[in-house]
């Protein structure tokens, strides 16, 4: 969002704003079976929380860095 926004006011658009939006993980119920929810059958490899929101957490990480090369390029570049 910031570079869009410093994009666009390099560009003459005085006006330019904007406003992030964030995902939302789903809950660690919602991914286990009935019989799992009610204590009858866990197998140690269901551990969703941890499985599920490693890989979110990772894609956040690589969005940061993501983020931060492409603003690091467009200022060496002159866009903003």
């Amino acid at each position: 969002m910031y570079r869009a926004v410093r994009v666009f006011r390099k560009a003459g658009f005085a006006a330019a704003g904007g406003v992030p939006s964030f995902g939302t993980d789903l809950e660690e119920s919602l991914l286990l079976t009935d019989k799992e929810k009610s204590g009858e059958v866990l197998s140690p490899d269901r551990l969703p929380g941890l499985r599920y929101n490693l890989w979110n957490y990772l894609k956040y990480e690589i969005n940061f860095i993501r983020e931060v090369i492409a603003i690091s390029w467009y200022w060496l570049n002159g866009w903003i």
